[in-house]
């Protein structure tokens, strides 16, 4: 299909990617309906860990046509990102497009033959199809289910890093939480393990290609690694 038949366009994911995409294209003319799996638009900004933010600049992370407000700190605090992108919704009519608690099971080509896809949408226990001439996947890096190997005998809770919300105990912690590990060394714990695993590893025996070990908060300070 010629890029000028493009009609009706399904964007999956509401985030940053999913917003700045319809708002392209509907200024193009095109039909956008984006399909959110969440309660509200924002993506992983929408609901981010304990004390989540940007980690550049304001300048090197917002919409050219669309800049932060003046008064936004640098790495910007997630609830401001947030709001920001709520607002960018608003400013381009782009709510009425979005489909929350919207979940897209499959993916497959028409069935009539016709260049296009078509989208089984699951919404409030119901699952229903919808036709599209394009299909855009805008969920991102983050999306998923995260590879969480077994604890190897070891007894211990295991905390995805965008599911820390409050100061609590965290023995294991994702690789990417090393804004994490800095509040989690004020907690009265003895131990920490913050490893890297291999992505593609699902074996129990798995082993970290990285650790960091800690009897205090003092010897984490020390170690520098925190």
């Amino acid at each position: 299909m010629a890029w000028r038949e493009v009609e009706r366009v399904g964007i999956i994911g509401a985030g940053v990617a999913g917003l700045a995409t319809a708002k392209t294209l509907l200024a193009h003319g095109l039909t956008c309906t984006i399909f959110e799996r969440g309660d509200r638009l924002g993506g992983v900004w929408s609901d981010g860990y304990s004390n989540f933010g940007v980690q550049v600049q304001k300048e090197l992370y917002e919409f050219p046509d669309w800049p932060l407000p003046s008064d936004a700190p640098n790495f910007t605090p997630g609830p401001i990102f947030q709001r920001y992108l709520e607002d960018y919704a608003d400013f381009f009519h782009l709510r009425s497009h979005i489909r929350l608690r919207s979940l897209i099971t499959k993916l497959t080509p028409r069935a009539d033959g016709t260049t296009g896809w078509t989208f089984s949408v699951e919404q409030d226990g119901r699952t229903h199809e919808q036709d599209f001439d394009l299909a855009v996947i805008a969920t991102g890096l983050y999306s998923d289910s995260p590879n969480l190997p077994a604890s190897m005998g070891r007894r211990t809770s295991r905390v995805r890093s965008c599911t820390f919300r409050v100061s609590k105990p965290a023995h294991r912690l994702s690789a990417s939480a090393w804004r994490l590990s800095a509040m989690a060394r004020a907690l009265p714990t003895s131990l920490w393990k913050l490893p890297r695993w291999p992505k593609q590893s699902t074996s129990s025996s798995a082993t970290p290609i990285g650790r960091f070990r800690a009897s205090s908060p003092a010897s984490c300070r020390g170690n520098g690694a925190c």
